[in-house]
């Protein structure tokens, strides 16, 4: 049903700053910029198959200054490279230090092992860059979907392929984890209640993965997450194979959700199914490109 990440929106407070981060530095290729003033403006980025929507927020300062109190809906997304030296030989020269928090994540019962970098960006969300590293035959079907995402609308302009993964903080992870289940009938990657080792984290850890695509989307709880914000995630996209089919299965079910028709918001000029995570995560359901 759900195939592929179509969009991320972030609200920024600062939109120059923010451009000059993903598209100067990083290299991602813009694709449309609108600026209607002191209405809205907008930067539309180009990574794999998946939209990067920079929406101007005036409003967002305020929130920022609370981040570090508060957790959010998302707590990081990441973006996928197939070769990390390439990727710090062009950032040599950049402002934006990657390297020093580069390492390898364990490679547990569970969770696919990367080579990891993160850095802030200009918004105080976590980016990080991600490698496919783990050599375990039974994930040689994940870096198959990898390869297939950084195949799909991929620019010469950059070296990134697609959305790694997107990682999300649950109240109930219960809830959530039967939402994208039963409901989006995403593929289950692995639910556990224990780290990667397999040994007890704490009291109300659970951990687990869906597949979308070539993206995994991650699902986290522990007694911290409580209380959520919504974070500077504004909405994910998603792609599906059959809008009219997702939208008989979403009726079927009692979901509620409404559908946009209208020719905005600038990344999603087509018909729109939107959902909301039992966390209230915007979810915009659309046509997948033929």
């Amino acid at each position: 049903m759900i195939t592929q990440i179509s969009h991320i929106v972030m609200s920024v407070a600062d939109l120059n700053s923010c451009i000059d981060f993903y598209h100067r530095y990083l290299g991602i290729p813009v694709c449309d910029r609108i600026d209607k003033g002191n209405m809205e403006s907008w930067c539309i980025m180009n990574i794999g198959p998946t939209k990067l929507v920079l929406k101007k927020d005036r409003s967002l300062i305020p929130h920022l200054m609370l981040a570090d109190k508060i957790r959010s809906t998302v707590d990081h997304f990441a973006i996928y490279v197939d070769d990390m030296d390439k990727f710090f030989d062009r950032m040599a020269d950049s402002p934006f230090s990657f390297r020093g928090t580069f390492h390898v994540s364990e490679s547990g019962h569970f969770s696919i092992q990367r080579a990891l970098a993160t850095c802030m960006d200009p918004n105080r969300v976590a980016l990080e860059i991600s490698q496919f590293v783990d050599q375990r035959l039974n994930l040689t079907e994940r870096l198959e979907a990898k390869r297939a995402m950084t195949s799909v609308l991929r620019s010469d302009a950059s070296s990134f392929g697609g959305i790694d993964h997107i990682a999300t903080n649950c109240s109930d992870f219960k809830v959530s984890w039967l939402f994208y289940k039963e409901v989006l009938k995403l593929k289950e990657l692995f639910c556990s209640k224990t780290g990667n080792s397999g040994a007890t984290i704490s009291n109300g850890f659970s951990q687990g993965a869906f597949a979308i695509g070539g993206t995994e989307l991650e699902l986290f709880s522990d007694e911290n997450c409580k209380t959520l914000g919504s974070g500077v995630i504004q909405s994910v996209g998603l792609y599906t194979e059959d809008l009219k089919k997702t939208q008989k299965i979403l009726e079927k079910q009692s979901v509620d959700f409404y559908v946009s028709l209208n020719p905005d918001p600038p990344y999603a000029k087509c018909r729109t199914l939107n959902v909301k995570s039992p966390d209230g995560m915007h979810l915009e359901i659309v046509q997948e490109p033929c």
